[in-house]
Order: C-alpha cells, then sequence, then structure tokens
C-alpha cells in the first residue's frame, strides 16, 4: 500500500521496518509538493484500512 501511495507521488519506498505500535518507512522524495501532503496520505490511508480490517491487535490498543 505504501508503495502505491509513494507511486503516486513519484516517491520510492526504499525501506519499510516497525515496531509493535509505529512503522518506519523510508521514501526518497523531492519536496514538491510538500513532504506534509505525502505524510498525511500515508497515514490517513493507512489508519482507514487498519481500522476497516478489525485486526483484533489494535482493537485492543484502541
Amino acid at each position: 500500500m505504501f508503495a502505491v501511495f509513494c507511486l503516486q507521488f513519484n516517491a520510492k519506498l526504499i525501506d519499510f521496518d516497525g515496531e509493535d505500535d509505529c512503522v518506519h518507512p523510508v521514501i526518497l522524495y523531492l519536496p514538491q509538493p510538500a513532504g506534509s501532503t505525502l505524510v498525511f496520505k500515508l497515514k490517513g490511508t493507512s489508519s482507514m484500512l487498519i481500522r476497516k480490517r478489525k485486526y483484533p491487535a489494535v482493537r485492543a490498543k484502541l
């Protein structure tokens, strides 16, 4: 999912790692448009998909 959004913004997902409660993507991205636009899209969409799939471990933390 993150790689697809990166392609829409002409960015490249270099690495992806994480912990129990967060992720750490490394993205190669030119600053046009603002990086905050890409981050907003990634956070909003991933949050929506995670909530929609109702993962038990995530629901317990919410």
